[in-house]
């Protein structure tokens, strides 16, 4: 892979434009979310992820591929389903924060993907470990509170998410078989929230510790690899956000592009797999 490809040139939207297209449909989000629930019923909404850091490269966020993290914490601890157990409540909160983006941006270059999560859902887990606060963002309510490191509990979650992927990976080959053009953006879909991770994790299980490996972005975590000696999962971690951009680019009609990303991104799980296995 060519050294220019990490560079954020003219072959790319303006970043700037990204951010405030993604700032819009915060703004949408929230605004959707209080005409669902009353702000006495939320304790708080955290934004996270690759937006809230720094995009050095265009590893750092990929339009459309890279998820717009909302946490919302209910005060009421209950189930996730008992707040979004109506349909209605669904599809009315969803209609709000479509019309509320395209209010906001006319002509948008991308429209984020926005991925809801039920914090309350989130912390009864038992290996749940909070993200690191830097890479958080405090949108209503209670502050973010900082992340508490048990060491051994991080490293055991790390390694049975890595070796949770194994039945994904085996079967791959299947879902990706009748897919034709712009379907195989549903696999890149799939596998974003698989491989995103996977850096972080197997930098954790070489010794990285775990503020260091899941406070950077993309663009750090690809150089870290490289220092740590893996440097083909270096590559097929880049190359699997850098063929997703030109897919995206192509507006989805470089069917090769896409088929490139899922091989790399096979092999960025591949790897974690092995990685995993081998500090058992």
């Amino acid at each position: 892979m060519n050294a220019d490809e990490y560079t954020w040139d003219d072959r790319y939207p303006d970043r700037a434009l990204l951010r405030r297209e993604i700032a819009a449909v915060t703004d949408a989000f929230l605004d959707a979310l209080f005409s669902a629930f009353s702000r006495e019923a939320v304790a708080g909404v955290y934004a996270k992820g690759s937006t809230r850091k720094a995009w050095d490269s265009p590893l750092d966020y990929v339009p459309e591929l890279s998820d717009v993290d909302f946490h919302v914490l209910f005060a009421d601890d209950r189930p996730g389903t008992q707040y979004f157990g109506s349909v209605e409540t669904g599809i009315a909160m969803q209609r709000a924060l479509e019309e509320g983006y395209i209010r906001r941006i006319a002509y948008p270059i991308h429209t984020p993907r926005v991925q809801l999560v039920i914090a309350n859902d989130l912390h009864r887990q038992p290996h749940f470990i909070h993200s690191v606060s830097e890479t958080v963002e405090t949108l209503f309510g209670q502050p973010y509170p900082q992340a508490i490191i048990d060491s051994t509990k991080s490293l055991a979650a790390t390694r049975d998410n890595l070796l949770s992927h194994e039945p994904f990976l085996r079967d791959l080959g299947e879902h990706v078989a009748d897919k034709p053009g712009r379907h195989l953006w549903e696999m890149l879909r799939v596998m974003s929230w698989r491989v995103g991770p996977t850096g972080p994790r197997i930098l954790e299980l070489k010794g990285v510790p775990f503020l260091d490996a899941w406070g950077v972005n993309r663009t750090t975590i690809v150089r870290m690899l490289q220092n740590s000696g893996e440097h083909d999962l270096a590559v097929d971690y880049a190359t699997y956000y850098l063929r997703g951009w030109r897919y995206f680019l192509s507006r989805r009609l470089d069917s090769e592009t896409a088929r490139q990303a899922i091989l790399a991104g096979s092999r960025v799980l591949a790897r974690g797999i092995a990685v995993a296995q081998g500090s058992s």
